[in-house]
């Protein structure tokens, strides 16, 4: 009877934890498989209540103040798609975050915090392969399934968290599942070609390093492990050649169209929906345009203001820009709580 228990609360368990191994990596292997998390999510979600009862969810909402403010976000979207036409994917999203860390019991939490090591594992294989069947065997450029920027953000997120638990690590079995987590996840950031991604994830790097340097105390072992991982780097960047040489000589060429005066290029389009946004944000800084913002940038390319190529683009490639624009000072905040939170998070603990 004890093992049958013991084996039931395994299996509760890993249900529980579904929609977190779905988040890592399942995500990547097809087109709507962000959508079709909410069934996993639904699954969990009737186990906790089995198994735990509402009891459970209750004393999570009345001790977890971290879940107000997500609860916060999750109000925030529901407001802004309804004033202003947000996207359901961000509302799908946030509800999605807050119910389940509302549901998710402390025990199951604690499962995740000891074994976060294996879930980077799985994401950085998930979406290394991902996106080496995209972008070598399949060659379609930066016409991938699903886009590029997001994944090499996801990627380079996998990338830091893989480096940061490397160094906690003590046992060499975790060490070595990390440093194969931060090659798959250096790999697709390499072949998503997105060059701000590159540039915000070599300053973490560097900020994560340094604050290791100044606060281990053995630092001639800290070296040696940085020089593992720059050597990893190394060899990266050396079977990724061609295409690193490629997306130079294309930046090479757009910065000099760009001092030529053509800005229809795609740095030449960033910096004109920067532009755009900021003219918009002065006559609608509160509440935004929602979904008319389109009309507003079509508006501004006829008077000359923007390209009609600029115009077409419908974020504004800055997400800073972007909320405020479409949803104001409250798409911002919205924004900046979901950036703090985790921080947040790191502070408490």
């Amino acid at each position: 009877m004890r093992e049958f228990n013991s084996y039931r609360k395994v299996v509760i368990d890993c249900i529980i934890l579904l929609p977190l191994v779905w988040a890592f990596a399942v995500q990547f292997l097809y087109a709507d498989a962000k959508k079709h998390m909410v069934f996993a999510f639904i699954f969990s979600f009737l186990v906790v209540i089995f198994n735990d009862g509402f009891q459970c969810v209750a004393e999570n909402i009345k001790n977890r103040k971290s879940a107000w403010l997500l609860g916060l976000f999750f109000v925030l979207s529901i407001i802004f798609y309804f004033l202003n036409g947000y996207s359901s994917n961000v509302v799908r999203a946030s509800a999605i975050v807050f119910f389940y860390f509302t549901i998710l019991p402390k025990r199951t939490l604690k499962i995740f915090a000891d074994n976060v090591h294996y879930f980077l594992f799985l994401g950085a294989i998930s979406i290394g392969f991902f996106s080496y069947y995209q972008g070598s065997v399949m060659s379609l450029g930066r016409h991938w399934e699903m886009n590029p920027i997001p994944l090499s953000t996801i990627a380079a997120v996998l990338l830091v968290s893989s480096l940061a638990v490397f160094f906690e690590a003590e046992s060499k079995k975790k060490k070595i599942m990390m440093i194969t987590s931060f090659i798959f996840s250096s790999n697709a950031l390499v072949l998503g070609e997105s060059r701000g991604v590159m540039l915000a994830m070599g300053v973490a790097v560097v900020l994560l390093v340094c604050y290791v340097l100044t606060k281990n105390a053995n630092k001639i072992r800290m070296r040696k492990y940085i020089s593992i991982f720059i050597l990893s780097i190394v060899g990266l960047l050396t079977l990724n050649i061609s295409s690193i040489v490629a997306r130079y000589e294309a930046t090479k060429k757009e910065v000099a169209s760009i001092e030529s005066g053509n800005l229809n290029t795609s740095i030449g389009f960033r910096l004109q929906l920067w532009h755009a946004g900021a003219e918009l944000i002065k006559d609608k800084p509160i509440l935004g345009y929602g979904e008319s913002h389109k009309e507003e940038k079509e508006r501004l390319a006829k008077e000359g203001y923007i390209s009609k190529q600029a115009a077409k683009h419908s974020h504004y490639h800055n997400q800073y820009i972007d909320s405020m624009v479409k949803n104001g000072v409250g798409g911002l905040f919205s924004i900046l709580l979901l950036i703090f939170l985790p921080l947040l998070f790191v502070w408490k603990k």
